[in-house]
């Protein structure tokens, strides 16, 4: 749905990669923050990134789909 809206296509490409980077990298320090206790503070941050970047798609959709009247020129 998030990629349907009317976006820089940049922009769109960078918001769907960022949720699964964070993902990756949520899981990925689990496992270290057994064996090095700081990593607990990035399972923290790259929770709360994937929280904020599916948030922010999901509400752009949202807006895009009740809100966002596009201008339509005729030719």
């Amino acid at each position: 749905m998030f990629l349907l809206c009317d976006l820089n296509v940049y922009v769109k490409r960078v918001a769907v990669v960022i949720p699964f980077a964070a993902m990756l990298l949520d899981i990925l320090s689990w496992f270290i923050t057994k064996s090095t206790p700081a990593f607990a503070y990035v399972v923290v941050y790259s929770g709360a990134l994937m929280g904020l970047s599916m948030g922010l798609q999901i509400l752009l959709s949202i807006y895009q789909m009740w809100f966002y009247s596009r201008k339509i020129t005729d030719n």
